[in-house]
């Protein structure tokens, strides 16, 4: 088992279940980091998926093979879950940055995992804004 565990936003997990310019990016993070992520993960990265199948750029066959992938990874990974403090923290997050509500979501839950002590554990997005967001709070940012 990996000793390295790291926070996965939605971004990151579609470059893995679909072929991307940042796949191969995110395949070596699979091989080097266990998968921490927020339990609305797995609904966002199907919801691009589904985004990706309508625009003609995946097959159905590949939507599928791309889905299953999504549920092989949120049963191998650490899912932190919602509950009052994480909102109340997602709020705090978007009267501070300039983030949408799924991702001050997704940061809530990561500062949740790190029991709020980002320095020194590594959050892995390729959205710009969530990084930098993510850096500015004090996260690893890969």
């Amino acid at each position: 088992m990996l000793g390295k565990v790291a926070f996965w936003d939605s971004s990151v997990l579609v470059s893995l279940c679909i072929a991307e310019l940042k796949s191969r990016q995110a395949e070596s993070w699979i091989a080097e980091f266990q998968t921490v992520i927020w339990w609305a993960t797995p609904v966002e990265t199907i919801g691009a998926l589904c985004r990706v199948k309508r625009e003609g750029r995946i097959s159905s066959a590949e939507y599928n093979q791309a889905k299953a992938k999504v549920h092989t990874i949120e049963s191998a990974s650490q899912i932190v879950l919602p509950g009052n403090r994480l909102r109340q923290q997602a709020y705090s997050l978007l009267e501070r940055f300039q983030l949408r509500a799924a991702d001050s979501l997704q940061l809530a839950a990561a500062m949740a995992w790190c029991e709020e002590s980002p320095k020194g554990n590594v959050f892995l997005s390729f959205d710009d804004r969530l990084r930098a967001t993510a850096e500015t709070l004090g996260f690893t940012v890969a």
